[in-house]
């Protein structure tokens, strides 16, 4: 048992400390994996032996460490505040394993907190704790995540956007996706709004594709939310306005700071804020 005060263990007479020497931190989780107990402290991980407590090496950038999952693959999944870490069953080495660290395109879908990042989704807990929100070690870098209708989760990266609905349904460029990345997703009414590099598409609901005008060439780096029947959009280095039909409305460049406009929201006294790589603008 991992308790604030130490390592518990339970036997015939009762409950007795199990000693972790050489090992610092507070104890914070426990898993099985590859024959033998795991324990991992804020600040160490190490396997329990007969000999007692082995120290397994771990990269220096996790940050404090709050828990450890073992995957049906045999893996050891590391969660700290900072990154990620999967382990493979030959034993864990420092920079080993499939990295979870926030990509320049991270969002955080804030009904279900969950955080889209280089190595997959996360879902991040009450206490800061990192899990993964799909089948572990098999899910691609996505770059945003948004909640849709009946409470799908629609993630976007470079190899498509994929649909968590119990099949992780997913639309690739060898599925019909007309384009090769995509940097966000949103869902607005029946359809499934796409921005891409190159271009703002839109999937119907009969499975098909369209596009709409992009202002300021190709690139589309955020879908914003939907005021008064109109779509903010971040482009590469402006701002559009779309129906929701994805008619074109207007534009704006000249009075926004220089770069990429990467996100778009909605401010408490109903202003559309822009985040721009040289700051922001209202």
């Amino acid at each position: 048992l991992a308790t604030g005060g130490g390592l518990l263990r339970l036997d015939a007479t009762g409950w007795q400390v199990a000693p972790l020497p050489g090992v610092e931190g507070a104890v914070v989780d426990l898993a099985r994996w590859a024959g033998s107990s795991v324990v991992a402290t804020t600040t160490a991980l190490a396997r329990l032996t007969a000999d007692g407590p082995a120290p397994l090496p771990l990269p220096d950038d996790l940050g404090q460490l709050s828990g450890v999952d073992a995957a049906e693959d045999d893996e050891l999944w590391v969660f700290g505040r900072a990154a990620v870490v999967a382990l493979g069953p030959a034993g864990p080495r420092a920079g080993a394993g499939r990295r979870f660290e926030a990509s320049g395109g991270a969002r955080l879908d804030r009904s279900e907190r969950v955080v889209a990042t280089a190595g997959g989704l996360v879902r991040v807990d009450r206490d800061g704790r990192f899990f993964p929100a799909t089948p572990l070690g098999r899910w691609p870098a996505a770059q945003s995540v948004r909640r849709g209708p009946a409470g799908l989760l629609w993630a976007a990266g470079p190899s498509g956007v994929h649909r968590l609905d119990g099949f992780f349904a997913a639309w690739r460029p060898g599925d019909g996706l007309p384009v090769p990345c995509v940097r966000d997703v949103r869902p607005i009414g029946n359809t499934l709004w796409l921005g891409t590099d190159r271009g703002l598409l839109r999937l119907l609901p009969d499975g098909t594709f369209r596009g709409s005008a992009s202002p300021h060439g190709e690139l589309i780096h955020a879908i914003g939310p939907v005021v008064d029947d109109r779509v903010f959009v971040g482009t590469g280095p402006g701002m559009a306005v779309y129906d929701r039909d994805g008619t074109l409305l207007s534009a704006a460049l000249d009075d926004l700071p220089p770069g990429a406009v990467r996100d778009v929201a909605l401010g408490a006294d109903g202003g559309i804020w822009g985040a721009t790589e040289a700051g922001l603008v209202r």
